[in-house]
């Protein structure tokens, strides 16, 4: 999660069981979501390191009321003047509402923003236009939401609240892209949190990085205030907590894979098919999104782990299997009746996977809707072959294979070709077909020049 300025606000804090029993703290927030909380204190029930506290009540300066879930005791001890000095890391900050211990809350909505969201959304609100000489006029045209729902009944906004101010004669406009996400019905967090997740995600893959959360607001309808107007609204609630993926700002380097204006008629269908995705190849989505966030220091470590994704996605396309499933079953079940007692053991374990299609073919499949991308035949073969006898050295070291396989700045360009056939088949599954895939890449020559045969 991205606080792009570190929060640090002293206030009261008790546990729900003994609400009389406050002491004092600071409460300290970091980018990526780090929640730790400072106690000073003769006694808190919280003096035993490393001690699970489920729930903390606490009332700060800047957010009033709020609630911090799922703790435990890192450090305790007492200083000099004999007062106790403890340190408690935090999962999550619910702000502006202390729940009771056992008190669920659920939740109705959510707004977030993510970073670099406006620069993929890439849309234009100031149009200045000459109305004579020396003459010239600026309209500022305000956005228009986009809603859609999906399939699962949640419904998905992205708006792009503004703000302006004037100075001397001149004015300033500021205009942000947020999301709004709406389950059918109130749900806990952690389904809000998997949401956010999912939409993270997406974004990552679209934006060629990962695109950090940020800006996360609840609201519920158990949490409501009165207006001077007499009408009831749902209290905005500020939530902080150590969301993934994350990068630190310096890390960041967005690499679109395609923009908003190349989705934008079909952003509903997209979303519905990245959502099962996300579920179906978890493993894979996983592996992926850890390439993206720099979990690995080299490249060998990166390719391996893209090319384990490839190969997970790729497990059960249809149609895949060297025989028919039950042909093969049959077959099984014929060799291991003539196979002696004790080796069936190892005769089963040898054909359980034996049906399954080879690496090799995988990626075949993997590249041929893309010949204009990855080169004719001939090319793609090597490629591969390369990507076949490069994986099997750095997973087995077999040393017959070291002189076949992509070393240095070649298995830079290799990762970066397997990554991106893995997109674009991430591309097809969520519903683009392979004439739009190809005339978006063909349309970012930063991309194409990179993953160009050498020959």
């Amino acid at each position: 999660m991205r606080i792009d300025e570190a929060i640090k606000a002293g206030g009261q804090f008790w546990v729900p069981e003994d609400e009389n029993h406050k002491f004092q703290g600071t409460l300290n927030i970091s980018d990526g979501g780090e929640v730790i909380l400072e106690l000073t204190h003769e006694h808190s029930g919280l003096d035993s390191p490393f001690q699970d506290v489920n729930r903390i009540g606490g009332r700060v300066d800047g957010f009033g009321y709020v609630t911090l879930e799922n703790c435990w005791v890192m450090r305790s001890g007492f200083n000099n003047s004999g007062l106790g000095n403890t340190e408690v890391w935090v999962d999550a900050a619910i702000c502006s509402i202390a729940l009771e211990a056992d008190e669920d809350l659920l939740i109705s909505s959510a707004t977030f923003s993510l970073e670099g969201l406006d620069e993929w959304m890439r849309g234009r609100a100031i149009h200045p236009k000459m109305v004579g000489v020396g003459s010239l006029n600026v309209e500022f045209k305000v956005k228009e939401p986009i809603k859609f729902e999906l399939q699962n009944g949640w419904g998905v906004e992205i708006f792009f609240p503004y703000t302006y101010e004037t100075k001397g004669r001149g004015f300033s406009v500021k205009q942000n892209s947020y999301i709004k996400v709406i389950s059918p019905t109130p749900v806990a967090i952690d389904s809000y949190k998997s949401m956010l997740h999912n939409v993270a995600r997406f974004f990552s893959f679209a934006n060629g990085t990962i695109c950090c959360i940020k800006d996360v607001v609840f609201r519920s309808k158990e949490t409501v205030r009165t207006d001077s107007k007499g009408e009831s609204n749902e209290i905005p609630m500020p939530y902080f907590y150590r969301s993934l993926p994350f990068l630190r700002f310096d890390e960041v380097t967005p690499d679109p894979l395609f923009y908003f204006s190349d989705i934008a008629d079909f952003l509903p269908d997209l979303f519905n098919n990245w959502n099962s995705i996300c579920t179906k190849y978890k493993p894979a989505m996983w592996l992926y999104i850890s390439c993206l966030s720099n979990r690995y220091i080299n490249h060998d470590a990166k390719f391996l782990a893209i090319m384990q994704a490839t190969e997970n996605m790729l497990e059960f396309e249809p149609g895949e299997f060297g025989i028919e499933e039950s042909e093969y079953e049959e077959l099984v079940s014929g060799l291991i009746s003539e196979c002696p007692d004790e080796h069936i053991e190892w005769l089963g374990k040898v054909l359980k996977y034996a049906n399954k299609p080879s690496l090799r073919r995988k990626l075949k499949n993997l590249l041929s809707p893309f010949h204009e991308i990855f080169g004719n035949k001939k090319q793609r073969l090597e490629l591969v072959a390369l990507a076949k006898d490069t994986r099997d050295y750095l997973t087995h070291y077999d040393q017959r294979l070291s002189d076949y396989i992509a070393k240095g700045s070649a298995l830079y360009k290799l990762k970066f070709q397997i990554e991106k056939a893995f997109e674009f088949k991430l591309m097809l599954l969520i519903g683009m077909n392979p004439k739009k895939i190809v005339s978006i890449v063909k349309r970012n020559n930063r991309i194409l020049e990179r993953l160009r045969p050498s020959n």
